[in-house]
């Protein structure tokens, strides 16, 4: 059996705190063309489980970093990019992937500029996930990997990060073993104090 799924849309935009109807609506209309073409391609029983527990009062970490502005911009970026992934790196995680959002909407002639900077890193602990997929939660991995987005809005002088909780696995895959449980609270807190050790501010 090949199992196939993805986290339905409205719990992704609860989880990042989107309210504005009008891009709930859009959002979730992105999926319909994914789910015709799986279920052409695959078919298949398509089951939808629903969560039972509330979701963590703050579902989103959001950080806040101080920006440089006194040279070149692009070099500063690239400066705090070495320093993130050597941090993440020592701490054993993955970097799963890297998008420069600016770079490409420029690339395509495409306009983006309510950000000087936007990118996005893919976050793996291979330890971590182990330990939740491999031990009876599969379906986890829609979670997988944890994206980490950057942004300066143009002009300003803080750059904003942020990513969901892992908390956030733990109520929409109604996860509650203890041992599990306690493994995503430790990465959690340790996400946290390293986003401060690269001069981040807890929001």
């Amino acid at each position: 059996m090949t199992y196939i799924g993805h986290i339905v849309p409205e719990t992704m935009l609860d989880i990042t705190g989107v309210k504005d109807p009008a891009v709930r609506k859009a959002y979730v209309a992105m999926y319909a063309p994914l789910d015709k073409w799986v279920a052409d391609n695959f078919g298949g029983k398509v089951q939808t489980t629903e969560y039972k527990a509330a979701l963590p009062a703050k579902p989103m970490m959001t950080f806040e970093i101080p920006v440089d502005r006194s040279g070149d911009l692009t070099a500063f970026a690239e400066g705090f990019q070495e320093q993130l992934e050597a941090a993440f790196e020592e701490k054993k995680y993955i970097i799963a992937g890297f998008k420069n959002f600016k770079e490409t909407y420029a690339d395509m002639d495409m306009p983006f500029e309510q950000y000087d900077q936007f990118f996005v890193y893919g976050l793996c602990h291979f330890t971590y996930s182990y330990n939740i997929f491999n031990k009876g939660r599969p379906d986890a991995g829609v979670f997988a990997p944890c994206s980490m987005y950057f942004y300066i809005k143009a002009g300003s002088d803080k750059m904003i990060v942020g990513m969901p909780r892992l908390t956030a696995w733990t109520a929409v895959m109604n996860i509650t073993d203890p041992v599990m449980i306690k493994s995503v609270i430790d990465l959690d807190n340790e996400i946290v104090e390293i986003m401060k050790a690269l001069g981040g501010k807890e929001i």
